[in-house]
């Protein structure tokens, strides 16, 4: 169960740009720059946690590991 956050306006000629952060790091890492790009610049911004981290729920018995269905390598 991911938790997300978006930003900017819904602008149809501009992509939205979306964070996938990395193994060891949390939305919170990109979170100066989505200020910037979503804020001051208005560009559509989706950044997300991974589930298990922060309000994201990995919702499974089983150990992890990086080759489960979904997972972003």
């Amino acid at each position: 169960l991911l938790c997300y956050d978006v930003g900017g306006r819904g602008l149809g000629d501009r992509p939205v740009l979306v964070f996938n952060h990395g193994l060891a790091s949390t939305p919170e890492h990109f979170a100066w720059l989505v200020e910037r790009l979503a804020f001051d610049l208005g560009h559509p911004v989706v950044t997300y946690a991974r589930a298990g981290y922060g309000p994201s729920r990995r919702v499974t018995q089983a150990p992890y590991t990086i080759q489960e269905p979904g997972a972003v390598v």
